[in-house]
């Protein structure tokens, strides 16, 4: 397929999907907090999420409640943060306490 092709397909799948939410970017670290229901950090795959920032910076969001609870991705928060990184974020006021637990043990490591 040609690239023009490319475009003319993707803006056709464009007009059919709906914006469900933003991702905004600020360095304001301390305007965030942790629920104490998450897990409890883990030094180890912290460290590996900076190393893996510092070879390559992927634009992962993390997931907050509008009062900037962190739902999901409290790793990757203290990551970017001891980087010096900007912290992506949405805000997801659907989320409740059960939720978090339910994300934390679906959740899965995977390889190549």
């Amino acid at each position: 397929m040609k690239t023009e092709d490319n475009k003319k397909s993707l803006l056709e799948v464009v007009k059919t999907d709906k914006t469900v939410s933003y991702i905004m970017e600020t360095y304001d670290y301390e305007r965030f907090s942790f629920f104490k229901e998450n897990r409890p950090i883990a030094r180890a795959h912290l460290k590996n999420i900076k190393e893996s920032m510092e070879n390559k910076e992927l634009q992962t969001p993390i997931k907050v409640n509008s009062e900037y609870q962190i739902w999901e991705g409290q790793h990757s928060f203290l990551a970017r943060k001891e980087l010096g990184l900007p912290i992506l974020y949405y805000i997801d006021d659907n989320c409740t306490i059960d939720d978090i637990s339910t994300m934390n043990n679906v959740s899965r490591s995977w390889s190549l």
